[in-house]
């Protein structure tokens, strides 16, 4: 009896711990989806695509990961506002794009003028480019562009106007 008693204590403490990471912000990771999820999911729920290119050996994406994408604000908004997509421009492997076309990931980057890593770039639940973020971008930055977008304010100021304003 004791040991069923210890059993369903620490279950029930790893249950409330699982939880509690879950739904901690401190704890989620931004929600990652390959492009044909993000196109299937924006058919239902409109929201606009944030493409991340990168290359595994990369020491600046290496930072965005670790200095940028990994701060509680960050995650919420992209989680929040967009439809992430990791894009690894060295993969082989095929993916079907806006226009329908078939590409390697490596030729995708090409057709879409992406010249280094980091690169991301925010496309309209529409499929419109919004705009390109080439290279590092702190996070303070980062959040700056992300909100303009995801908040849709990109429609009514520049982003200029928008950071003179105070976000």
């Amino acid at each position: 009896m004791k040991i069923l008693i210890l059993l369903f204590t620490i279950f029930n403490f790893l249950f409330i711990q699982n939880v509690y990471a879950q739904n901690n912000p401190k704890f989620q990771k931004i929600k990652w989806i390959s492009l044909k999820k993000a196109v299937f999911l924006n058919n239902k729920y409109k929201k606009p695509f944030f493409l991340e290119f990168y290359a595994p050996y990369c020491d600046y994406c290496i930072q965005m990961d670790k200095k940028v994408f990994h701060k509680k604000k960050v995650k919420k908004i992209i989680n929040n506002y967009f439809y992430p997509v990791k894009i690894n421009i060295e993969g082989n492997k095929t993916v079907k794009f806006f226009n329908g076309k078939i590409y390697s990931k490596k030729l995708l980057s090409v057709k879409l003028n992406v010249m280094g890593t980091p690169t991301a770039i925010f496309y309209s639940s529409g499929f419109k480019k919004i705009f390109t973020l080439p290279g590092y971008w702190n996070e303070d930055d980062f959040i700056l562009v992300a909100r303009w977008i995801g908040k849709k304010k990109y429609k009514v100021e520049s982003l200029r106007k928008y950071y003179k304003r105070g976000k």
